[in-house]
């Protein structure tokens, strides 16, 4: 992939990340392979091994493989489903997690939104309400400036105190004094995955799509 990135080489970014996904399949191939790669890109783009197009240019490949992912799932929704919205606050733009979490949670028969990066807070606090969410989720991976995260957070919670935020992202640490009732920091894809896994044997004993926050905790 390295090599690939480097040559700027689409054909071999297909090969090597084809003959993952059929031995492990996507899932698997993200964890183990993606995601340490991109790890990688990071600090060879920090010590300045690769350029910025470079950068861009395998950051958008495995971009379109998320969409391309996510769209390919059957649509299993039932009684039990859940309302989730993926978005990234004003100014943030690194969406390859975000897109992940998208993946997992549509795989694990919830009904998705995705919409994006850079989101304005008033519009997405609309959208929330006209839509009946059950869930948002977003992450918070660069030092945007003038945006105090700890207040955005308490802001969108207090908003919408019948939603559950679920935020992630390098940014999020230490950012909260006391986190908000309606709130979950996940620190890893592994947390948010056992979190969705929580939440589907909890709504597997419910027939209505509501239930309580205090359920989900």
């Amino acid at each position: 992939l390295s090599i690939a990135m480097i040559d700027m080489d689409e054909y071999k970014f297909e090969q090597v990340l084809a003959k993952s996904i059929i031995h492990f399949g996507f899932e698997e191939t993200v964890i183990n392979m993606l995601y340490p790669f991109l790890k990688r890109v990071g600090l060879m783009w920090q010590t300045g091994v690769v350029s910025p197009a470079q950068e861009h240019f395998i950051s958008n490949l495995i971009r379109q493989k998320f969409f391309v992912a996510i769209d390919g799932l059957v649509d299993t929704r039932n009684n039990q489903a859940m309302d989730f919205a993926f978005f990234l606050p004003e100014g943030e733009l690194h969406e390859l997690g975000l897109l992940f979490f998208c993946y997992l949670t549509k795989k694990r028969g919830h009904y998705v939104y995705y919409l994006g990066q850079s989101m304005p807070l008033n519009d997405l606090i609309e959208m929330a309400r006209k839509c009946n969410l059950d869930y948002l989720v977003t992450s918070f991976s660069s030092n945007i400036n003038d945006v105090d995260t700890g207040e955005y957070v308490r802001k969108l919670a207090a908003q919408l105190t019948d939603k559950i935020l679920i935020i992630g992202g390098a940014q999020i640490a230490g950012e909260f004094g006391k986190i908000p009732g309606n709130v979950r920091i996940v620190d890893s894809v592994e947390s948010y995955k056992a979190y969705l896994d929580q939440l589907n044997t909890l709504v597997g004993l419910r027939h209505p799509r509501k239930f309580s926050e205090q359920s989900a905790n």
